[in-house]
């Protein structure tokens, strides 16, 4: 069988979308020894690293074709009721013929304007797979509105082709752009199999976009595997701690000052240090840069790694064990915590890391702890929390490492049960 896996970062500069790629990868050879997998990567170098048996597909021949209308820029200025059809009609045209699609396209584009890589060539490797992949990530929704219509258009190609879709630990929503929901109303539904890692919010969102329940089931994160594995045997004595500064976020500078009180005055009196726990090195929302500038100019002690090493960037994991709280602003850091019996206090300030914190309290209950960031005593009641969460950590402990194991044996036998009915000719479907 050959598997084309879209997974959610091709860069691995993002150490949460790395761990549910590698848990995905390692089911996918557990469940279906024998499958090629084909992962669409902007980094083949680390990718061979990193999953050896691993064929590289370049990401930028997907780049090329997701910007492959052949009416270019004009599509936008049409009218949304119209783009839909344009869309479709081109669907159609790049599953039927995609050497005269992309012909169409050079002909439109000036020479300097000429793709660096045949569009073509990606049209080729979906064509030839038995199998596309989705694996975990949290990239269906408003904020990443772009790349969510460029993983939907790959979809809608599979369909086009009849090959099967699946998608596994997924956090979908919010979505409120009525392009992208009508895109996803069209395409979701025909998708074999949906695992999420969440079900407060993505359940009825999906049920809204006209996907069947019997190809949806709330399985939690793939990377909580990873995490649970390598889980200490007791809790740590320090704080961890992750803020996460992005437009997406909905969060500036002006967040550091109430959260570099808060710890300030908590990590003295609970005889803690502080450990960085940074989960992107992206430009946009590096978490190194951010932590690095929160730590600036404090008293508190400061242990642990600042900066994420080359490709995997997986030390953070180990660093979240020797914590007994952690304080973060982005979701994988909560999710690294969690899975080690770690309890969590999560800081929001937006649509999308609030739906993110409550789909994880769902799954996670009292072990997780949300603290708006709007509200005006936000520094007052993230100190609490962190004094809360600290006095409550042993006893949430087992809690906690139980919810994990629980969504780890889910995870594991949607993706057993999911190749095993593609195995016997049927729907995949759980």
């Amino acid at each position: 069988m050959r598997i084309l896996v879209d997974p959610s970062s091709y860069d691995y500069r993002n150490a949460g979308d790395l761990a549910m790629l590698l848990v995905a990868a390692d089911r996918i050879s557990k469940v279906c020894p024998a499958a090629s997998l084909r992962v669409i990567t902007l980094d083949p170098g680390s990718l061979a690293r990193l999953l050896p048996q691993a064929v590289p597909v370049p990401a930028e021949s997907r780049f090329e074709w997701y910007c492959r209308s052949m009416v270019g820029g004009h599509s936008k200025r049409l009218p949304i009721w119209l783009r839909g059809p344009l869309k479709t009609l081109e669907d159609r045209l790049w599953a039927a013929r995609p050497d005269l699609c992309s012909r169409a396209i050079r002909l439109r584009l000036p020479r300097k304007s000429q793709p660096q890589t045949d569009p073509c060539a990606f049209v080729d490797e979906i064509r030839s797979s038995d199998l596309v992949l989705v694996s975990g990530m949290g990239a269906l929704n408003d904020p990443f509105r772009a790349h969510a219509l460029a993983l939907l258009d790959v979809m809608a190609l599979a369909h086009r082709r009849g090959i099967p879709v699946a998608l596994f630990g997924q956090g979908i929503g919010p979505i409120t752009d009525r392009e992208l929901f009508r895109r996803a109303r069209e395409v979701l539904p025909r998708v074999r199999f949906i695992g999420l890692r969440e079900g407060r919010t993505a359940v009825p969102l999906l049920a809204s976009l006209g996907v069947s329940p019997s190809r949806v089931e709330v399985t939690g994160d793939d990377a909580l595997e990873l995490v649970y594995v390598r889980r200490p045997a007791a809790l740590g004595s320090a704080i961890g701690v992750n803020i996460r500064l992005a437009l997406y976020a909905g969060t500036g500078q002006e967040a550091l000052v109430p959260v570099r009180a808060a710890l300030e005055r908590v990590a003295p009196d609970l005889g803690a240090p502080l450990i960085p726990l940074p989960i992107s090195s992206h430009e946009a929302d590096s978490g190194v840069r951010s932590l690095m500038e929160l730590a600036s100019g404090m008293s508190a002690r400061w242990i642990g790694e600042f900066q994420l090493d080359d490709p995997p960037g997986l030390q953070v994991i180990p660093q979240t064990g020797r914590c007994r709280v952690v304080v973060t602003g982005s979701y994988h850091a909560a999710v690294f915590a969690l899975g080690q019996g770690i309890p969590a206090v999560c800081m929001e300030h937006s649509p999308y890391y609030s739906q993110k914190f409550r789909g994880l309290q769902a799954q996670f209950g009292a072990g997780v702890e949300i603290v708006p960031m709007a509200e005006p005593d936000f520094g007052l009641r993230l100190e609490r929390a962190i004094r809360f969460a600290w006095d409550s950590a042993e006893r949430l402990r087992v809690s906690l490492l139980d919810a994990t194991a629980a969504q780890i044996d889910l995870s594991r036998a949607a993706y057993a049960r999911f190749f095993s009915g593609l195995g016997k000719g049927g729907t995949g479907t759980p």
